[in-house]
């Protein structure tokens, strides 16, 4: 029997393979369900179904199959199950329906069924009619069971009647359609799919899926799924511990913890347990709560401090002391690998000395309160704030002001070398192997921490080796803190230590000198007084003892030990009147000057007293609590008694000391706000509000979690889980609310991504998907993946039977939903598995320590984020990549935004939000804010009040309230006095109800005289607004031998290599560009310039090829030829048939290259005073007045008589650059250096005139002057086109062609009955007045260039023609002059739409005096080479470079003389 998705019933007997359902109508088949039948025992029965499943839910059962679909297939499938189309007319073809025949056997028994009380609540939500003729068929059909069939149909009729929202009853008995259950249970019609277990006791409260008939436990018990017994009460739940099953009632207790098992549920209990903070491979940092970080000090740091009492730990030197001002202490060495220190304010610590120094400080639960317990406050600074990164932490901690303070370090160690990382990963894989020797401490220790830092060390450390095995021996040592001895584990790793034990020693895993020393046998032996872990090493075998050598002796060569005084064995000494005997260890018996800055002064260690320590222990305003470790007395200059150092070289009060935190300064009385209080700097400390903030639980990425206590931890379980929950503890049944997360694999490496949130809120319910951040003030009272709330991050592992664990899997598994969804397991790292992508995942995710978010990177440590952004990266690898590593950048950025660092990181190529792609800008529509609006508005939240946590599109301000749905608000609207920024260059006020706008101001700037001979180009800031001059800085090189430099230089050199054109002295951005000369083998005449161009992970090679005796251009990128008009994510190469440009967008660099000359142009704000090689440095500050007339009569002396009819007729083409056809450029560039090459052409016997003249015309076209200049040298320099093409001076960079992705003017169209298409202009194409920029402007389309707001270019389509039309505007008279003098440059406010014409914005100045005409001087003092500054009477620079460049050519006509042929 089967029934469609439109509710059509019908019978089909065929055991044929038959489709059921197809995704048929869409371009991807993304499922198809087909199911095969046999008979057995006369009774169709499924055989076999085969699924592709997506987005679909199937379920099965032994007799039958239910199938649902998501509404968005609708009228999508085909199939034995219907089209879904809502309509009931499956059964149509051609508009004529066809009957199907239904036998009629006893209509009155099967009405009888479907009509009985137990289906009361389905008679009108089914078609009765339809399963009653089913049912008929049934028992007509049948020749033996004919109740086993019938009861199939009923079965189906009452799951129809649950789908359909009814509740039928029980409806079978003993004797009709008996279902027998195992166990307890008991078989209902319309029971919770989610059943409740002792694993899960409220599972059915978060159960979305509607009920179904199956076997579930009575009511009042549940499913025992960890000893699987069957139906229990909850009180008599057992529970799990380490594999272990406990009863209710049974406890268990090891190291200082203790738990009972109650109704499924530990109860467990601390008493004295010891905080530890330890000092692992001399840069992993554990806190006594529990925080991990790594740093890399070269300081004296305080590691612990109560009131006067501190412990100092030199990291970087490996030293350890301990001050002693009001403490007793014992310290003893119970192994050679340790020293064991007690002190009497329950401080204990051992110090590891082999391999490696370590230290171990355990705390007392006596100091439980001067330790707060609360993981996120672990890098609360002297100050007394909560710093952001671990440096920032340490710096605060320094016991010496003469330290630097250190700066995180970013990258990970092993990605420097391959070899060792293999290494590091064979052997500190032993720490996670759960069948090895190290495996029976894994549930209390978690082993993934210390194999970490066992990678890091074994990579970073010139010993690999040493350091590998200290790290190994931490865990150890931590195992043995837990108390869990691990004996044996040195036979496989790190046996070169247990093996080198000096003579006469012995190795032991759990090593002691008590009652094994010299000193024990006559003196108080403390090493037995004092209880402390076991540890390893080398000592005394028992019976023997150590001596002050170090050497294990009989008791008779023991020396005897009197105070400081060591007595030999057998020696006397004379003693308080009696002589002593020294017998077994025991005395048996029968007295300089420097000048300091005021008011520092010098202190003279020679004249000192003993002790002193001098300016090592000069206090400053960061040092003055800590106490000094003195290593000897330094000489040298420190401050009074009363006065600190202020770090600067003075002295000041310590009540002007400033504060620090994230590494910046704040004076006394400055204030900064810290989450949700704000804090003010005094007495060198902060003093914060006691506001309580929300707390934060995230999870992002591939099961990336973050707890409310700041627990990070990665889980990736395939199920739904419990995020969080206040049905908690005592609390389980009046808890209000409840949070899913239901997670879905993200690639084939068995990570997972969090795909949906489901939040429980009594009875109702809401959905939220992709990344999650919760803010709840629950604390305390919450349990879940996202922790406890509590404060101690310690216990955030605790499983939903209440016991706190160490394994993440253990912990994430137990708050799955559903018990019978398989447990997650332990899931490789991804970038091992993937090595291909590890580089290109590194790679990407370096954004996040690079100098984009350098801002953020004080405030929030990096670390974690990079790492998590690598894995997720890596582990993408079925798609969707590219959004794994946006997500995970996005999660740094939202960090840096939640403590005030906002980061624009998004471009167009990277993680691009096109939200506002298509919207003009000040237009209320969507816009990108990359750290989102203080506040949004909505029709349906008019207030405005909403969260500042979520990154989004919003809706700018704009003049009038628009009643829009969804139309997102920035704030009210605008109030009198209010302003705000408009089109980023005008201020807007609302003053008594009227808004007007006034330029933005912008600090003044005048074009400075570029002393290369350039021209000042205006540079623009981000806003497009405000902008400042820089000089061009253009190399060009022409005739293979003639530089022209970026300082404007011009010398000759000419030799057959490769040269350094442009190379950064300090790299920054890669850049390198290499001439060469490629000579052909086989024409010694053809030997063409090419360059290389080295970016990044490009190489790019501009050279020509000689093709039947024509040079024609090639473009090479990575060894490949490309063919231009080419471009990638870095490079636009462009060509006509003779220029190759390329332009490097992101750092403003184009180079252009001819068959005879090159130019390369960078911007001087990126690489000013960072370059070298031909092409020079930038231009400095310094005098540049060239010497032309003595360069040139130079090189006219160099020229043999014999050549000068070469000489005249090159030099008469380079007198074209001083004639009138290159008059248009003479004020832009001077063209004296391009007239000297010339001449240096013909005297080396050349005539390669035209490379000068090419050279100066290309120069003159950068600027902004086209020239004309080919037809003025009576075809010498002729350049024939094909008969196709035409000749153009200062043609488009890119020639029209009809690939749009360079050319959007142009569009391919096919003709009809043509065999090819054509190019059919679409668009007006624009070209720039400086022949810089191409644009497309569609027609009736205009654009307005942004330094002329006067002029339109409109496009218009006239007789199937594109004509630009330009249009003018003429303002009104304005006169500057009419302003008073002090308002002169401001006294323009810009009106109209286009800004476009000025006004007077001050009254007009009275009594006007006329200012005369500004009028010029020339000087030219070539000998004394100064330059003038001259100015106007109002006392302006006047523009000299012009002046100069006319004196130039004054000059150089004055004296040149041209010689006759017959001279």
């Amino acid at each position: 029997h089967f029934k469609n998705f439109d509710g059509d019933l019908f019978q089909l007997e065929s055991t044929c393979n038959h489709v059921l359902v197809s995704h048929c109508k869409g371009g991807y088949e993304s499922f198809n369900i087909q199911m095969r039948r046999s008979i057995i025992d006369d009774i169709p029965t499924i055989s076999s179904i085969t699924l592709k499943l997506d987005g679909l839910e199937l379920e099965l059962s032994n007799s039958s199959v239910i199938i649902e679909i998501d509404s968005k297939y609708q009228d999508q499938t085909c199939g034995l199950c219907g089209n879904f189309d809502g309509i009931s007319n499956d059964f149509m073809k051609d508009g004529k329906g066809w009957k199907l025949i239904l036998l009629y056997f006893s209509q009155f028994v099967c009405e009888q069924i479907f009509s009985s009380a137990p289906f009361s609540s389905c008679f009108n939500l089914l078609d009765v009619e339809s399963f009653t003729a089913a049912c008929m068929n049934d028992m007509c059909n049948s020749n033996n069971n004919t109740s086993s069939i019938l009861c199939k149909t009923i079965s189906e009729f009452s799951r129809q009647c649950v789908h359909a929202g009814g509740s039928p009853q029980p409806w079978r008995n003993e004797t009709f359609c008996y279902k027998a259950c195992p166990y307890s249970m008991e078989f209902l019609e319309c029971g919770s799919p989610c059943a409740d277990s002792c694993s899960n006791t409220q599972a059915s409260q978060t159960c979305d899926s509607h009920c179904h008939d199956g076997c579930s436990c009575p009511a009042g018990t549940v499913f025992d799924d960890i000893s699987d017994t069957g139906c229990v009460a909850v009180a008599d739940c057992p529970c799990r511990h380490d594999d272990k099953i406990y009863q209710s009632g049974d406890s268990f207790s090891y190291n200082c913890r203790s738990c009972v098992c109650e109704s499924g549920r530990w109860v467990c209990e601390e008493e004295n347990c010891l905080g530890t903070c330890s000092v692992e491979g001399g840069a992993h940092i554990n806190t006594f709560d529990g925080k991990s970080y790594t740093f890399h000090g070269d300081c004296s740091y305080v590691l612990a401090k109560r009131l006067t009492y501190s412990l100092n730990g030199h990291v970087a030197l490996f030293t350890f002391c301990l001050l002693t001002s009001a403490a007793e202490l014992s310290a003893f060495r119970p192994s050679s690998f340790y020293i064991a220190i007690h002190t009497n304010v329950g401080i204990q610590v051992m110090v590891q000395l082999s391999p490696i120094m370590q230290v171990f400080v355990s705390a007392d639960m006596s100091l439980k309160g001067t330790t707060s317990g609360i993981l996120s406050d672990d890098f609360r600074g002297r100050h007394g704030l909560v710093e952001g990164t671990a440096a920032a932490f340490a710096n605060t901690w320094k016991t010496r002001a003469t330290c630097l303070d250190m700066t995180t370090q970013f990258g990970h160690p092993c990605s420097q070398d391959i070899t060792r990382e293999n290494y590091a990963q064979y052997w500190c894989s032993k720490l996670t192997d759960p069948a090895g020797v190290f495996s029976p401490c894994h549930s209390a220790i978690s082993p993934s921490v210390y194999r970490d830092n066992c990678m890091y060390d074994s990579c970073s450390c010139e010993k690999s080796e040493d350091c590998m095995c200290a790290a190994v021996s931490s865990y150890a040592f931590a195992c043995s803190a837990a108390g869990i001895h691990i004996s044996g584990w040195r036979a496989d790793i790190c046996g070169k230590f247990s093996e080198s034990c000096p003579s006469e020693t012995v190795y032991e895993y759990n090593m002691t000198s008590c009652g094994r020393t010299c000193h024990s046998l006559s003196q108080l032996d403390y090493s037995c007084q004092i209880s402390f872990n076991a540890v390893d090493g080398c000592g005394c075998a028992e019976g023997t003892y150590m001596n002050e050598d170090g050497q294990c002796v009989s008791s008779e060569s023991c020396p005897c030990y009197d105070k400081d005084v060591i007595i030999p064995a057998g020696q006397a000494i004379f003693k308080e009147g009696a002589t002593c005997v020294c017998r077994h260890g025991v005395l048996s018996c029968s007295g300089g000057t420097s000048s300091c800055v005021a008011p520092m002064v010098y202190f003279d260690c020679s004249v000192a007293q003993p002790g002193a320590s001098g300016t090592e222990c000069q206090k400053s305003c960061s040092t003055v609590d800590m106490g000094c470790i003195s290593t000897g007395c330094t000489s040298g200059c420190i401050c009074p008694h009363g006065l600190l150092s202020d770090g600067a070289g003075g002295c000041i009060n310590e009540t002007s000391c400033p504060c620090v935190y994230n590494g910046q300064v704040y004076q006394p009385g400055q204030t900064l706000t810290v989450d949700c209080n704000t804090c003010s700097c005094s007495g060198r400390t902060f003093t914060c509000t006691n506001n309580v903030c929300d707390g934060v639980c995230g999870i992002y990425g591939d099961g990336h979690y973050i707890t409310f206590d700041d627990k990070r931890f990665d889980f990736n379980g395939q199920c739904e889980y419990t995020l969080l929950q206040d049905h908690c503890g005592t609390n389980q049944d009046n808890g209000s609310f409840r949070i899913i997360t239901e997670n879905v694999p993200c690639g084939t490496t068995g990570t997972t991504c969090s795909k949906t949130i489901k939040v429980f809120l009594e009875v109702q319910e809401n959905t939220q998907r992709d990344s999650f951040w919760l803010l709840f003030f629950h604390q305390d009272q919450v349990c879940g993946l996202c922790g406890n709330y509590d404060g101690n991050s310690k216990n955030d592992f605790t499983t939903r039977s209440q016991e706190t664990v160490t394994d993440v899997l253990q912990f994430g598994n137990s708050w799955k939903v559903s018990p019978v969804c398989p447990d997650a397991q332990l899931v490789s790292d991804p970038c091992s598995s993937n090595r291909y992508r590890a580089a290109w995942s590194q790679k990407q995710c370096s954004i996040i320590t690079s100098s984009i978010f350098s801002s953020c990177h004080t405030k929030v440590d990096p670390g974690p984020y990079f790492d998590s952004c690598v894995r997720d990266s890596c582990a993408c690898d079925t798609g969707g990549d590219c959004e794994c590593f946006c997500t995970a950048v996005a999660a740094y950025a939202k960090a840096c935004s939640a403590v005030g660092a906002c980061v624009s990181w998004r471009t167009p190529k990277l993680c691009p939000i096109f939200c506002d792609y298509y919207n003009s800008p000040g237009g209320c529509e969507w816009h990108y804010k990359p750290c989102g609006a203080d506040c949004m508005k909505t029709c349906r939240n008019p207030s405005g009040n909403c969260s500042k946590l979520i990154t989004k599109c919003f809706c700018l301000r704009i003049h009038h309230i628009y009643d829009l749905i969804l139309t997102l608000w920035t704030s009210e609207s605008p109030q009198s006095g209010e302003s705000w920024t408009v089109d980023n260059c005008f201020i807007a006020t609302c003053a008594n109800g009227q808004i007007t706008q006034k330029p933005k101001l912008c600090p003044s700037v005048t074009p400075p005289i570029c002393l290369n001979g350039r021209n000042a180009v205006k540079v623009y800031d981000e806003n497009g607004c405000c902008f400042h001059y820089e000089c061009e800085c253009v190399c060009t090189v022409w005739s293979g031998s003639h530089y022209m430099t970026f300082d404007g230089q011009l010398f000759t050199f000419d030799q057959n290599c490769s040269y350094y054109l442009v190379k950064e002295i300090i790299p920054k951005y890669n850049l390198t560009i290499i001439k060469s000369n490629d000579c052909d083998p086989s024409d010694s005449s053809f030997c063409p310039v090419s360059l290389t161009l080295i970016y990044k992970s490009f190489k790019v090679v501009l050279t020509q090829t000689n093709a039947a005796g024509a040079s024609v251009n090639m473009v090479f990128v990575n060894q490949k030829r490309v063919y231009p008009a080419y471009s990638n994510s870095v490079l636009l190469i462009t060509d006509t048939d003779m220029v190759i440009t390329l332009v490097i967008q992101e750092i403003e660099t184009t180079v252009v290259y001819r068959d005879s000359s090159f130019s390369i142009d960078l911007p001087d704000s990126l690489f000013g005073g960072n370059s070298e090689g031909q092409c020079g440095m930038f231009p400095e500050n310094r005098v540049f007045i060239m010497a032309l007339l003595t360069l040139f009569l130079g090189h006219i002396n160099k020229c043999r008589l014999h050549e000068h009819l070469n000489f005249i007729h090159s030099f008469l083409n380079g007198l074209i650059c001083l004639s009138s056809v290159f008059a248009p450029c003479h004020t832009l560039i001077s063209p004296g250096l391009f007239v000297m090459s010339c001449s240096d052409d013909a005297c080396n016997g050349g005539n390669v005139s035209c490379s000068s003249l090419e050279a100066y015309a290309t120069a003159c076209a950068t600027a902004g002057a086209c020239i004309d200049w080919r037809s003025a040298t009576n075809g010498l320099c002729e350049h024939k086109c094909p008969s196709n093409k035409m000749y153009m001076a200062c043609g488009p960079l890119v020639e029209p062609t009809c690939n749009d992705r360079y050319n959007g003017g142009f569009e391919y169209r096919m003709t009809s009955g043509d065999c090819c298409g054509r190019c059919v202009q679409t668009n007006c194409i624009f070209v720039t007045p400086d022949n810089q920029t191409t644009l497309i402007i569609q027609v009736n389309g205009s654009y307005v260039p942004p330094d002329n707001s006067c002029v339109r270019y409109t496009c218009e389509k006239i007789n199937g023609q594109f004509l630009l039309k330009e249009t003018t505007t003429t303002c009104p008279l304005f006169n500057a002059m009419d302003c008073e003098p002090k308002y002169l440059f401001e006294c323009g406010s810009l009106l109209g739409v286009e800004h476009c014409c000025n006004t007077l914005s001050h009254p007009k100045r009275q009594n006007t005096t006329r200012v005369t005409k500004p009028q010029y001087v020339t000087i030219w003092d070539a000998p004394a080479r100064q330059e003038t500054t001259i100015r106007d009477t109002l006392g302006h620079v006047a523009p000299l470079a012009s002046v100069f460049d006319a004196a130039v050519t004054r000059t150089l006509f004055d004296y040149l003389t041209f010689p006759s042929p017959q001279s």
